[in-house]
């Protein structure tokens, strides 16, 4: 991850599959750390690893941007 890219957050929780913002995702949910691990994708290193969900995932791209997913 190059620090400069912009991303947007899919939280899937029954119910719910919206796209928010980076400050949206710090906002609303607890970060306990980052994704540090080397073998995976560039679009997920660096990305935050949220309190009590699974993730972060790859999902794809929405117009362009990377999607980022995170999962109850």
């Amino acid at each position: 991850m190059d620090g400069q890219e912009e991303f947007l957050y899919q939280i899937a929780t029954p119910g719910n599959g919206q796209l928010i913002t980076k400050g949206e995702l710090e906002q609303k949910y607890v970060i306990s750390g980052y994704e540090e691990r080397e073998c995976v994708r560039d679009e997920l290193y660096g990305q935050p690893k949220l309190v009590g969900f699974s993730g972060p995932m790859w999902n794809g791209r929405k117009n362009g941007i990377p999607v980022i997913r995170y999962e109850s």
